[in-house]
């Protein structure tokens, strides 16, 4: 039987992670796991926020032990990022929420997305993974407050909060012609060093590094394949530029299964 899991972009409002689980356990969803996901614990706002929950949930025991909860940090090579504004930042907390979200569905549990807290691009590059990974039974929640509850910073409160299911195209609902469409480009596009490379990046998210290591290729190598995927992308979809590694895997990491039929 599959497990709910919340997960909650966090920053300075900890309420958003109390206020999305107590509307879901009001509606009689199971959540069995809670992860709080953000930027660098050392950042004041974020270091309040993590004592608030982590009052909550271990000092105060409001959920008794039938919910299991924990941080996650966003990290680069560098260590934890301290945001997510600049490029190379964005890419890396697209990678973390890949990883983790995927980690999940790979274990066939209900992915229950909080997208209220923390930076606006958090938010959006939780939807793109989305996009890539959700089935139509999972969900991506947004939390309205009212300026009382915003205010307050209460934890807990059942007036002033309404929780929207946000709408999203699950990669189940992929036409037949999507679906024929990635496989044409995977079996006939793309070399077979090229379906290695593209294979890691979708099933397990690496980063240039970890796939050059894993091929055991230079990475330079890697870069340079990369690139050649991308532009065998451009042409085969006709897009107006290659995409980056990030709008690769929103557009064909709901259908990194199809590799194993290209082998």
């Amino acid at each position: 039987m599959p497990n709910h899991v919340l997960i909650v972009t966090v920053w300075s409002e900890p309420q958003v992670v109390t206020l999305v689980l107590d509307s879901l356990l009001a509606q009689k969803i199971a959540i069995k796991e809670v992860v709080a996901v953000h930027t660098t614990p050392n950042a004041p706002p974020v270091q309040q926020a993590l004592g608030r929950l982590n009052d909550v949930f271990y000092e105060q025991k409001y959920y008794g032990s039938d919910i299991d909860y924990r941080s996650y940090v966003f990290t680069s090579a560098k260590g934890a990022l301290e945001d997510a504004v600049t490029p190379q930042q964005i890419e890396s907390v697209f990678n973390n929420m890949y990883l983790l979200m995927r980690q999940y569905k790979q274990q066939g549990d209900i992915i229950h997305l909080g997208i209220a807290g923390g930076r606006k691009t958090m938010a959006l590059l939780a939807m793109s993974v989305a996009q890539a990974l959700f089935e139509s039974r999972d969900h991506v929640w947004h939390l309205v407050s009212s300026p009382e509850v915003l205010n307050s910073k209460t934890m807990h409160t059942k007036e002033g909060v309404t929780l929207i299911d946000m709408p999203f195209r699950a990669h189940e609902w992929a036409n037949a012609k999507e679906i024929e469409q990635a496989k044409t480009f995977f079996r006939y596009v793309l070399s077979e060093a090229e379906r290695q490379v593209v294979r890691l990046l979708l099933e397990e998210g690496l980063n240039n590094a970890h796939i050059s290591e894993r091929l055991v290729k230079s990475k330079k190598t890697v870069a340079n394949q990369l690139t050649s995927i991308y532009e065998k992308c451009q042409e085969f979809y006709a897009l107006s530029y290659p995409p980056d590694r990030v709008v690769f895997i929103i557009m064909l990491g709901k259908y990194q299964n199809l590799l194993s039929q290209t082998s």
